[in-house]
């Protein structure tokens, strides 16, 4: 859509960031698994409930019913779902690391995007 010049404009959507503080010598691979794929929302409560020994706090799982609950149908070949994005891990004070994971809600392609399996 172009309007008075405008090429892009922003859409707003839901995003779930999950941040984890740890030592450097905590070892995962979970964060970098299933990227890019579409999640059900009960496939991130599952992942989000095991990346840590913590929850989601009642308020966040509360939202994310009522996302969920909104939605609308599929279009054909679309999904809707939370796509999982790259995990970004960074050094930060006391010899610690940052993970922070974020699944991203929208109606995706099933032609860019597998769900996933």
């Amino acid at each position: 859509m172009v309007w008075q010049g405008t090429l892009n404009y922003v859409i707003p959507h839901f995003v779930l960031r999950h941040v984890m503080l740890c030592s450097q010598s905590y070892a995962t691979s979970q964060s970098g698994d299933d990227m890019l794929e579409i999640y059900t929302t009960t496939e991130l409560l599952t992942e989000c409930a095991t990346f840590t020994d913590y929850p989601l706090p009642d308020l966040i799982d509360a939202e994310i019913d009522k996302i969920e609950a909104a939605k609308p149908a599929d279009p054909s070949g679309y999904l809707w779902g939370w796509l999982k994005m790259p995990a970004q891990i960074q050094a930060v004070a006391r010899d610690r690391i940052e993970i922070s994971q974020e699944y991203w809600w929208e109606c995706w392609s099933t032609t860019l995007y597998t769900a996933k399996t």
